[in-house]
């Protein structure tokens, strides 16, 4: 019941309960704050991000919170953006000897980057919907560098991460749709009792018309 992962172990009860935590999630920014959590603590990460990939907007743009600002980055940016244009996973000891680190963010922030490893997030049909970003695994463990059954076990994460977000892009939109629908209803009803009220009126006026006809006959 132990997954053996070169220095360290993982629980195979424990990549389980990750997996069903994501793949109970209702809405796509609910998929962004469990799988930051749940992978952290799976692979002894100090950081990790999921970005997925706009296609309108030609970007990758991830959520640090359910209700903060997207943050977004251009498609092919970074080591994350190499994962998703190579679609192979990008596994990294030192990202300064990687040329797809960007160092700027490292010297912004005060913070030093190590160890990466990303994964692309695909569906069944192959299509890559994002990339799943790990940074600076622990020390105590497997000298702080991603194993190769750390690729495994985030590929089989990932997997999952795919069906969670198509599930719940599909209850977003049948949500959309009922609301759009709602709507529509909403404003015939409107329609409808705008056209009661203007037959109304009319045949108000129509009537004080035949009334004044009577009296000046009179």
């Amino acid at each position: 019941d132990i997954i053996v992962n070169g220095g360290s172990v993982i629980s195979a009860r424990a990549v389980s309960t990750a997996t069903q935590r994501v793949l109970h999630a209702q809405k796509v920014d609910q998929i962004f704050t469990t799988v930051t959590s749940e992978v952290r603590q799976l692979l002894s990460a100090d950081r990790a991000t999921l970005f997925l990939v706009d296609k309108g907007k030609n970007q990758l743009w991830s959520r640090v919170a359910s209700d903060s600002n997207p943050i977004r980055i251009p498609l092919t940016a970074g080591i994350v953006g190499q994962c998703i244009l190579t679609n192979q996973p990008m596994n990294i000891d030192d990202a300064y000897q990687s040329d797809f680190f960007n160092q700027e963010i490292d010297k912004q922030t005060g913070y030093r980057t190590t160890s990466v490893l990303a994964v692309p997030v695909k569906n069944e049909s192959g299509e890559i919907l994002g990339a799943l970003q790990l940074i600076n695994k622990d020390c105590k463990q497997d000298n702080g560098l991603f194993t190769a059954a750390d690729e495994d076990v985030l590929t089989s994460f990932c997997d999952h991460i795919a069906i969670a977000v198509e599930q719940c892009k599909t209850l977003e939109s049948r949500e959309m749709s009922m609301m759009e629908s709602k709507q529509e209803i909403e404003n015939l009803r409107i329609k409808m009792e705008s056209s009661e009220k203007m037959r109304k009126l009319t045949r108000s006026l129509l009537s004080q018309q035949e009334l004044s006809s009577v009296f000046e006959s009179v």
